[in-house]
């Protein structure tokens, strides 16, 4: 709200405008943790648009954190070292746009293990990773317009699988299955300043009341002399 600063000066009542301060609106959407296919996942995250009236939006901030998680099973061959262990990667990556315009990218959330395979005891073995990473940006003022108004915006989300297992050559792998788990939320911050009538506070009225006094004083004097 903007403030009237009360300052005497000469006898007369100098009133300055202070700036507006800012204050803010937080909209939230998410995904649950739901199965990544191989090919990929596209879903739709619907925040609420800036609706305040009688106000100036200033900034849009967009934090979004992303989250994976499964399970990778591996087969090896019966050859080679009798214990190995192979190193593995299991992890997704995130985009986000809103109609042509990319506004995040969150890359690389990555969990990383290893599963070591007893040829003598199974050939088999698994792990359970998961790990989660987050992103803040600023979104462009050309795309303001987008998240004004009366009801919501959605916001697209594509994530795809981003895996790695490291084989040796004389330990090769039968076969590799990773299970994947994505998850998502998106925390948008609009940042305004309102454009309120300004409202004189008790203690600037008493100020402009003293000024008034002092004014008064001063001119009985000058007729007085």
């Amino acid at each position: 709200m903007m403030r009237l600063a009360p300052v005497l000066a000469g006898g007369f009542l100098l009133i300055t405008l202070g700036s507006a301060s800012a204050a803010t609106v937080v909209e939230q959407a998410s995904l649950a943790s739901t199965a990544l296919p191989t090919g990929g996942l596209n879903a739709t995250l619907t925040i609420d648009r800036f609706d305040v009236a009688n106000a100036t939006l200033t900034a849009i901030e967009l934090q979004f954190t992303g989250g994976v998680s499964g399970t990778v099973s591996l087969t090896r061959l019966n050859n080679g070292p009798r214990v190995q262990a192979y190193p593995v990667e299991l992890g997704a990556d995130f985009a986000l746009t809103v109609g042509p315009s990319a506004v995040a990218e969150l890359q690389d959330v990555v969990a990383s293990g290893s599963i070591s395979i007893d040829k003598n005891a199974a050939l088999t073995g698994s792990a359970s990773l998961s790990t989660s990473g987050s992103v803040t940006a600023a979104l462009a003022p050309a795309l303001f317009a987008q998240f004004i108004g009366p009801g919501s915006v959605n916001v697209a989300l594509a994530i795809l699988r981003d895996n790695l297992v490291t084989a040796p050559t004389n330990a090769p792998l039968a076969s590799q299955t990773f299970d994947n788990f994505a998850s998502a939320e998106l925390m948008v911050t609009y940042t305004y300043t309102a454009n309120d009538a300004v409202v004189p506070e008790p203690l600037s009225l008493s100020m402009f009341g003293l000024g008034l006094l002092g004014l008064a004083v001063v001119r009985r004097r000058a007729a007085d002399s």
